[in-house]
């Protein structure tokens, strides 16, 4: 039997399940910089893919994606208590605040321009 990996932090234990979440053919998880759960349980994985925003729900069903084209280097995602989705972007220079469906609500900083 094919174990995943097990990471423990305080009371949590996480455990990388084989197969769980699996992509559509041509598709691939490359570098998730962050991940988050808004208060709907969907799950927020930001990654240095095509398909940098891919939100799951907790069978790792693909709900929906965003963020095609926009980020430069995806770097780190935070989940509100309001449920909207703050990244910070290492490529473009910028944090910018989502809304859970990916419309574009706040950008501080100027894109493409170091602070």
């Amino acid at each position: 039997m094919t174990q995943g990996l097990r990471v423990s932090y305080g009371e949590y234990v996480f455990e990388h399940v084989v197969g769980w979440a699996p992509l559509p053919d041509g598709w691939e998880w490359n570098h998730v910089v962050g991940v988050g759960v808004n208060s709907k349980d969907e799950i927020f994985a930001y990654n240095r893919s095509d398909h940098p925003m891919i939100v799951l729900n907790q069978d790792g069903e693909i709900l929906r994606t965003w963020g095609e084209g926009v980020f430069g280097t995806a770097h780190h995602l935070f989940i509100a208590p309001d449920d909207s989705v703050y990244t910070t972007d290492l490529g473009t220079h910028v944090v910018q605040k989502w809304s859970p469906d990916g419309d574009l609500l706040m950008t501080i900083g100027t894109p493409n321009e170091p602070a």
